[in-house]
């Protein structure tokens, strides 16, 4: 072993964790959520979402990602259909209008050629 590599010494077993992670911890531990803060972070989720769908400075990737979570149908506590819902939106009157205005706006050339088809036959599947 050349003297350049040094072995890297464990740490003792009683260190502490450090201020920071100390008090990530318990914010984590300490945080009741209200049905507010679940309200908020929906609203947030979609807004973000629905901006990221058409932003051209996100990543293609990215806006796949966004179309599939609009596409997907299922009712989990995060998906598109509970965020919409607990907007107060018509999920599928919502969704309907998302895919005809991306398709507006790609005819019109604003919009990247993303290919929603296959998503779209997943949902139907």
């Amino acid at each position: 072993m050349s003297g350049r590599y040094r072995r890297r010494r464990r740490p003792p077993e009683d260190v502490q964790p450090s201020f920071e992670v100390t008090r990530w911890l318990w914010v984590i531990n300490s945080h009741t959520w209200t049905d507010e803060d679940i309200d908020a972070l929906q609203y947030f989720l979609l807004q973000t979402s629905l901006q990221e769908l058409f932003d051209r400075r996100t990543s293609a990737k990215v806006r796949a990602e966004c179309w599939d979570w609009v596409l997907e149908d299922e009712l989990r506590p995060f998906s598109f259909r509970a965020c919409s819902e607990a907007c107060g939106y018509d999920t599928d009157r919502l969704r309907s209008a998302l895919t005809d205005l991306r398709r507006r706006l790609q005819k019109a050339g604003y919009a990247e050629a993303i290919d929603i088809k296959p998503m779209l036959q997943k949902e139907v599947a």
